[in-house]
């Protein structure tokens, strides 16, 4: 009888994963919160779980990604992309998020044939907005996305080489194990040249998520996604996106966040004023 297989989520470890999990946490606790409850434990056992499967369980190259990550978000802070700064690109239409698969994880929806690359210098901050959107949009204990990428009406003009091998490179050195599943649509002769040209850049791990299909996919991806979420297009519910209402979100949010930082600063100098005042008094 052969050994079971586990996944290495949360739940499905085996013996030596469970020890290479503990291993990790222990040498990057500096970076760690301490948790108080076991909700915050699993939440963390999430987080540093990635970590692990992307190294396929080897302690040493677990480490490298974390510290790897962790110096290009303090140099690179792909968090402070905000999709203000970003329109042109989001208002094309050619990625959204439509909801959520069965499973609960983010749906991002990209159509190949709407990228224009002369007319998207934003490209890679766009990419950094959708992936940290995507992990906001992410509850516990989902850590990875569906997307599913259309390439109809894609053709050499929208091929942009340079910027997806950059892209390639930060999804695979920055945001690891982030991809659930992912489906190119619409498939044609043309696709499997490009996949030719951009397989090289992409893990084996990552390769076996991967599936390609002609036009008749709404049966297969329906399996995973329910019909409220798969674009209209396509024989689906989902009549977005609605890049308006986000955009206001948008707003609220930033005012809200100036508004928290001012009471935070009209607080300190209360504090200020009052450690005046007790230094007079105690002069006197």
């Amino acid at each position: 009888m052969s050994k079971k297989k586990h996944s290495g989520f949360l739940g499905d470890l085996s013996q030596k994963q469970t020890i290479v999990l503990q291993d990790f946490q222990e040498a990057i606790w500096k970076d760690l919160p301490t948790p108080t409850n076991k909700r915050e434990r699993e939440e963390q056992d999430v987080v540093c779980l990635r970590y692990c499967r992307a190294s396929r369980f080897n302690l040493e190259k677990s480490i490298n990604y974390w510290e790897n990550e962790k110096i290009w978000r303090e140099k690179t802070h792909p968090e402070n992309v905000k999709l203000k700064d970003i329109c042109q690109e989001v208002k094309s239409n050619k990625a959204y998020y439509s909801g959520f698969d069965k499973k609960g994880r983010p749906v991002l929806i990209v159509h190949g044939g709407r990228h224009k690359p002369s007319e998207s210098p934003k490209i890679i901050e766009t990419l950094y907005w959708f992936l940290e959107r995507c992990t906001k949009l992410m509850k516990h204990p989902i850590d990875n996305n569906f997307v599913i990428i259309d390439v109809k009406d894609f053709g050499w003009s929208n091929f942009d080489k340079d910027s997806m091998k950059q892209m390639a490179g930060i999804l695979m050195n920055y945001y690891v194990e982030r991809l659930g599943m992912l489906y190119f649509v619409n498939a044609s002769w043309l696709t499997k040249v490009i996949w030719g040209i951009g397989k090289v850049w992409i893990d084996e791990d990552t390769k076996a998520k991967i599936t390609f299909k002609g036009g008749d996919f709404l049966e297969d991806i329906s399996k995973y996604i329910d019909t409220k979420y798969i674009p209209k297009m396509w024989g689906g519910k989902y009549q977005g996106p609605f890049w308006d209402e986000l955009l206001e979100e948008e707003k609220e949010a930033e005012e809200n966040e100036n508004e928290n930082e001012n009471e935070k600063e009209k607080e300190k100098e209360k504090e200020k004023e009052k450690e005046k005042e007790k230094e007079k008094e105690n002069e006197n």
